[in-house]
């Protein structure tokens, strides 16, 4: 079978809000470069009288002192171009043609993998000016590619994304290793195969391998089909590359304590890093931790060590502790660590974690027990007690999803009375505090992506921060907390968390319907989703869920009268 194929072109011109651009050959999708904050518009016409949606162009990197766009693809055959809100550098992209389909060349251990020559990125089409480099990946990168989430031809987005990156951004590759559509097509991105260093994580990718998702989700929520892929392909590479899913650990290029699976956005609290990114949205970021559960069980099989990862603080004397393993009978488990300063014993199914005395400063040691890490604090000499914080999570739902800024978050741990809370140095405000829980408030001013506590002088705790993750405030028995229940046709209210968007979809039974949400002066970091009962809803106890940025909160029961 021959490979040949029609080789990706571009064409650079200037363009201006207000006239039409005419482009010398037919282009599919563009990028573009501006300066200023304020970023352009785009669309694009094949005949001059039917024309494209408007596209906003969002920043993607940072080229030769201008904001890159991520791509945005329109289909084929464009031929003219018009802009708005900012004069800008336009990129436009022809991405070629494909060879016929052939089966993929990988093996079946891996997921189904387009090859570069598949999707009409051969050698002699898709040159690589560079040597490949390559890293030992040891944390799994998730993006999404900012452009459109509908396409005819998903390989010819990707080819355009090529483009993008290597005629647009200089770069010497596309940036990805893998690039996923909405269907579940998983392309091979960078050329030279397992372990190839990407141009993906802003300027600190050293030690990853990125994936992406092809689409926007910054509001939406992401197809599951291509969720299910990207479920399989993360499994595959930590399998490869011996990387806990469900660890974190501190990722030497950006210098930064990570989740082994993370956002691209992650990178942003790094000074090392070349800027901040929203990516991979809102609707995909909210989802990591439900996918990093979901690859470690799809990793272990039958031996799932249903062992929750947390950090845990010791103090300096000598000391220990037992963790105990929820595993099925005939699994096989071992533990270990390489901190010199901790033995691990395996008795029946518990482990028992001990700790030597430390005589000199603060140090932090990592335990495997099965597949899995636990990060272990030990206070340095003459230190302790201090406040020592193991978990944050969402006040409400208490649960391991990223919270919002500005949103009511529950620190549990040990010695927390009394502490003060800072999250990225920025005072958080104390709504409670008792000896091992303090309900705090994270500052709105909080960036999006991985975030740190301090309280009082303890070790810092890492967590991560997204833009809407509605939380309902619910009793022991599930039941939503609300004023008064309300009967059929009447306005209906719920206290929530993690929302920073002024409407909501509130989801009762199947029914979606549009809400307002509102502030609580006095219940700081709450928020009052209100919306009206349908007129024909079934008196009884109903579940709610809201729905907010691409994001669903769990459900919870709210009774009509």
């Amino acid at each position: 079978m021959s490979l040949a194929a029609a080789a990706p072109s571009a064409e650079r011109i200037r363009a201006r809000p207000g006239a039409a651009s005419s482009a010398s050959r037919p282009f599919q999708a563009i990028g573009l470069y501006w300066t200023g904050d304020a970023a352009p518009r785009a669309r694009a016409s094949a005949d001059g009288s039917s024309w494209s949606p408007w596209f906003e162009a969002h920043a993607e990197a940072a080229v030769d002192g201008r904001h890159a766009s991520a791509l945005i693809h329109f289909g084929a055959g464009q031929r003219l171009l018009e802009i708005a809100g900012a004069a800008a550098e336009v990129l436009l992209i022809d991405p070629g043609d494909a060879p016929s389909p052939a089966k993929p060349r990988f093996a079946a251990a891996r997921p189904d993998i387009v090859a570069r020559e598949q999707w009409g990125c051969t050698p002699a089409t898709c040159p690589v000016r560079e040597a490949p480099v390559y890293t030992t990946p040891s944390h799994l990168i998730v993006h999404h590619s900012a452009g459109g989430n509908s396409a005819s031809d998903w390989a010819a987005v990707v080819r355009s994304i090529w483009v993008l990156h290597t005629r647009g951004n200089g770069w010497n590759d596309i940036g990805y290793n893998y690039l996923i559509d909405p269907v579940g097509t998983v392309y091979e991105g960078r050329a030279g195969g397992d372990g190839v260093l990407g141009a993906h994580f802003s300027a600190v990718n050293t030690g990853t391998a990125g994936v992406c998702v092809l689409g926007t989700y910054s509001g939406t929520a992401p197809p599951e089909a291509g969720m299910l892929v990207l479920r399989d392909t993360l499994a595959w590479l930590a399998g490869k590359w011996n990387i806990d899913p469900l660890g974190r650990s501190v990722h030497v290029a950006s210098g930064l304590e990570l989740n082994h699976v993370s956002g691209h956005r992650d990178a942003g609290l790094s000074p090392r890093a070349s800027g901040a990114t929203e990516c991979p949205g809102n609707g995909v970021y909210a989802r990591l931790a439900a996918l990093r559960r979901d690859t470690a069980e799809l990793l272990d099989g039958d031996c799932s060590l249903r062992l929750a990862p947390v950090s845990r603080c010791a103090s300096p004397e000598a000391a220990w502790v037992s963790i105990g393993v929820d595993a099925p009978a005939a699994c096989e488990w071992t533990v270990s660590s390489r901190a010199n300063w901790i033995s691990i014993d395996r008795v029946g199914a518990s482990a028992t974690v001990r700790f030597q005395a430390n005589g000199g400063a603060e140090r932090i040691g990592t335990v495997r027990i099965g597949a899995r890490s636990w990060t272990f604090t030990q206070a340095a000499a003459g230190a302790w007690p201090a406040a020592c914080g193991e978990t944050l999570v969402s006040a409400a739902s208490l649960d391991d999803r990223p919270v919002t800024p500005g949103s009511a978050v529950s620190i549990f741990g040990a010695g927390l009375d009394g502490a003060a809370v800072s999250i990225n140095g920025r005072a958080a405000a104390v709504l409670y505090a008792g000896s091992s829980q303090i309900n705090a408030i994270v500052p709105p001013a909080t960036p999006i992506g991985t975030a740190r506590v301090s309280i009082g002088a303890g070790p810092p705790l890492l967590f991560s921060v997204s833009e809407n993750v509605p939380a309902i405030f619910s009793g022991a028995d599930g039941r939503a907390l609300m004023n008064e229940p309300p009967a059929p046709g009447e306005p209906a209210s719920l206290f929530a968390t993690g929302i920073t968007a002024a409407t909501a979809t509130v989801i009762l039974d199947d029914a979606a319907l549009s809400a307002s949400v509102s502030a609580i002066a006095e219940l700081p970091g709450l928020r009052l989703v209100t919306w009206t009962v349908p007129a024909d809803a079934a008196p009884g106890d109903r579940w709610v869920t809201i729905r907010a940025g691409g994001v669903d909160s769990a459900p919870a029961r709210m009774p009509v009268r």
